[in-house]
């Protein structure tokens, strides 16, 4: 099976790419180290991207930012919306049997002050719902932690007494992955579990 993962340096994207480092990857993302499987692509920039995209199984979508930084020039717009825009947008001109599936990380609860977040995930969801519905899924993860980055630990621990936002360790979500690609059901599918 063939993968492709857009996103895949940054939090999600690492924990996919390990857990699913048995498969036919393709890892692409504007920062990437200079391994085989790896494709450094700026999706607001360039194309080459597309042609790792034909002949995949599943293409998945872990570009996304928490937070805006305008230091940076990262608006949920620019580094949210507009490379899912334009995954979505090429995938719908590749004809319905020859299709990639598309999994888009989206998410399940967030607090107020992720509003931004929450909007820019539910503008994704839309698309996909109208341009590529026949090959299309969402996955809704609360918050996700892991020891690797010490602040989600922090953040987990500080959720797990709202049981609206019970975080998800990033090892069990990639499992739910997994188990998604390989034709069986999860929970994570649903946004209300």
């Amino acid at each position: 099976m063939k993968i492709v993962i857009f996103g895949g340096s940054g939090f999600v994207g690492q924990g996919l790419v390990k857990r699913l480092s048995q498969e036919d990857l393709v890892i692409i993302s504007r920062q990437s180290p200079q391994q085989a499987n790896w494709l450094q692509s700026d999706l607001a920039k360039d194309t080459i991207w597309q042609e790792s995209v034909q002949g995949a199984d599943w293409v998945i979508d872990c570009i996304g930012i928490l937070l805006p930084d305008k230091r940076r020039g990262q608006t949920y717009e620019s580094a949210s919306l507009e490379p899912a825009h334009r995954i979505i947008q090429f995938l719908a001109t590749i004809p319905l049997a020859e299709r990639p599936k598309f999994l888009f990380v989206s998410a399940k609860k967030v607090p107020w002050f992720l509003r931004g977040y929450w909007e820019a995930k539910l503008r994704v969801e839309a698309e996909m719902a109208q341009q590529i519905p026949e090959t299309s899924l969402a996955v809704f993860p609360p918050l996700l932690y892991d020891g690797s980055r010490p602040s989600t630990m922090l953040q987990a621990a500080f959720l797990k007494i709202l049981p609206a936002y019970r975080p998800l360790s990033r090892r069990a979500f990639c499992q739910e992955i997994f188990l998604i690609l390989h034709g069986e059901k999860s929970y994570l599918t649903l946004r209300d579990y």
